[in-house]
């Protein structure tokens, strides 16, 4: 099996923002954005995103509202 690092990432609200309707669908300028890091091995990079479908449709706190920023083969 191969090993992937994966990383997820959501954007935090900007407490700043009051008016919901003016929150820009990117994060511009300063916003916080919390990202994940996970490793683990698997087939192929298939794999990896039914992993991750099965881990929302589940609610896996850790993976809800969390988006793929990335996934990569290690060496």
């Amino acid at each position: 099996m191969k090993c992937f690092r994966v990383e997820l990432q959501k954007s935090l609200p900007n407490p700043e923002i009051r008016n919901p309707f003016l929150i820009p669908i990117e994060c511009f300028g300063d916003c916080k954005v919390l990202v994940r890091v996970w490793e683990f091995e698997a087939e192929d990079e298939t794999e990896v995103r039914r992993l991750y479908e099965k881990a929302l449709s589940i609610g896996e706190p850790q993976v809800q509202g969390m988006a793929i920023r990335s996934i990569r083969e290690k060496p």
